[in-house]
């Protein structure tokens, strides 16, 4: 693939710019590195404009779910780090990167070529083409603070008026990514020095630190820390549900600035090979509905011809009357009948569950253990304790955060479910509603003999020997009461 040195319309600036940079070796400590992140905000920064702020950037988590439908901002860190151990300033450390390149991949599932997420839309809203700005599908972050003179990008100047900005390194020489080379990829993307300057004003300095955080010393470098470098926008409405990979792939002939020579200063020759080049960097991510409520269900095994775990739906809304779970854990006291609760998403949660949390339960229900499942869209509550004739409300949001999964609500996370042995008729939608009654004994009545049962059916069956039959009725039948517990 193409490198950002290979794009045609920078061929001429660029071949200059790489008889200045000296050139060594790619073997050795001074590292170059890239970080990708998802979620940032440019709080719509433009070319064109003079009241920019500085970019706030995304997060580097893996597994992360946007809203369907949205428009993504990723942005991408450069990193430079380490002593030069190979051609000019070797045994110095480097002092920031003096140029960086690479390309941009988005794939669904996989790492493929035929993978490519060809129906994505990549674009900027900073280089929109209103105002004289460039049309472009990314942009130079404005996350350039060069002794507070910022925001600036990493090409604007220490000190520009526009359509340059102040705060920058001053990387004079860069190119925009093209997108139309073919879908699902941006070609080439970088900026670097074309020479070293610091004479002539801050119009004209170049400033080193690029992709090194802050620190005190030569105040030449450390100065622009290790924020974003490129951002840029990813419309999600024509993808298709799944796991996308956002992959970086750094392109060739990245240089750092020399640790042995005065940056103070004007020079001739100011960079070197990195020793090493991070080989690609990547970030996934999974489009989820823009509507994504949680789905509660209380599960339970259930023996006979086909064995295997049956759920009831549970009405996790505050407003309607909570669902009962309806069969027997230990016979004659009754306890035990909750084991389970299953809390289902549309699609993965990982990015916003934290293992370590707690959930917590109103009514001394036990939380035994929870894990996430099915591609981490279905979170498992194993529990014991419950007691019959007793109502609990289940609060998730110690391991779930509402606020990291698109259209979910902080009613989303709280379920209030009854143990009331029997009471499978009677509420909404004639699931229950609370009594344990002759109209439920006859509901079990009218369904005995039915085996194997369905999910549908599973409430019906008391015992979970996965037969309907009169040993349900008559427990049903015995337990009738006017006694509805109170719930929390």
């Amino acid at each position: 693939m193409r490198s950002f040195w290979e794009v045609k319309m920078t061929t001429v600036k660029l071949a200059t710019l790489m008889l200045v940079l000296a050139a060594g070796p790619a073997l050795g400590q001074s590292v170059v590195s890239f970080e990708l992140e998802l979620g940032g905000d440019n709080h719509g920064a433009h070319c064109a404009s003079g009241g920019n702020i500085l970019f706030t950037a995304g997060s580097p988590s893996e597994g992360q779910v946007q809203a369907l439908g949205s428009t993504i901002t990723w942005d991408a860190r450069v990193l430079a780090s380490g002593v030069q151990q190979s051609g000019n300033g070797a045994g110095h450390a480097v002092k920031g990167v003096a140029n960086f390149v690479f390309d941009l991949e988005l794939y669904k599932d996989s790492i493929a070529p035929e993978n490519l997420a060809t129906d994505a839309v990549f674009e900027s809203s900073t280089n929109d083409g209103d105002d004289g700005c460039v049309t472009a599908a990314a942009a130079f972050a404005f996350s350039m603070n060069a002794f507070s003179l910022g925001p600036g990008r990493v090409i604007d100047p220490l000190q520009g008026t526009l359509p340059k900005f102040s705060g920058g390194p001053n990387m004079d020489v860069y190119t925009y990514p093209n997108a139309a080379w073919q879908p699902g990829i941006l070609l080439g993307m970088g900026a670097g020095y074309s020479k070293w300057n610091r004479t002539g004003g801050g119009a004209l300095f170049t400033t080193a630190g690029v992709g090194q955080p802050p620190g005190p010393g030569d105040p030449t470098a450390g100065t622009l820390g290790t924020g974003p470098v490129c951002e840029g926008q990813i419309d999600t409405s024509s993808l298709s549900a799944g796991t996308y990979i956002l992959r970086l792939v750094p392109g060739a002939g990245i240089n750092v600035l020399r640790g042995d020579i005065n940056l103070a200063a004007n020079q001739n020759a100011f960079a070197v090979a990195a020793d090493q080049v991070q080989e690609e960097e990547t970030i996934t991510f999974t489009p989820a509905s823009a509507a994504n409520p949680s789905t509660w269900a209380s599960v339970r095994f259930h023996a006979g011809d086909v064995q295997q775990n049956y759920a009831i739906p549970l009405d996790s809304a505050d407003a309607n009357e909570p669902t009962s779970e309806s069969r027997v854990g230990v016979p004659v006291t009754f306890e035990n009948g909750i084991q389970q609760i299953v809390v289902d998403f549309a699609s993965s949660v990982l990015a916003a569950y934290n293992g370590a949390g707690t959930i917590t339960v109103v009514g001394g229900l036990n939380v035994d253990s929870h894990q996430l499942v099915n591609g981490d869209t279905r979170l498992e509550i194993d529990v014991s304790g419950s007691v019959n004739d007793t109502c609990y409300k289940i609060d998730i949001s110690g391991v779930i955060d509402h606020t990291q999964v698109p259209g979910m609500e902080v009613d989303d996370t709280t379920c209030s479910v009854r143990a009331k042995v029997g009471d499978s008729s009677g509420g909404v939608g004639g699931v229950s509603d609370g009594l344990t009654n002759l109209i439920d004994a006859n509901d079990v009545y009218n369904r005995s003999s039915i085996t194997p049962i369905t999910e549908d059916l599973a409430r019906f069956d008391t015992n979970t020997d996965g037969v309907i039959n009169l040993i349900d009725y008559n427990e049903v039948y015995n337990l009738n009461s006017a006694f509805k517990p109170p719930c929390p």
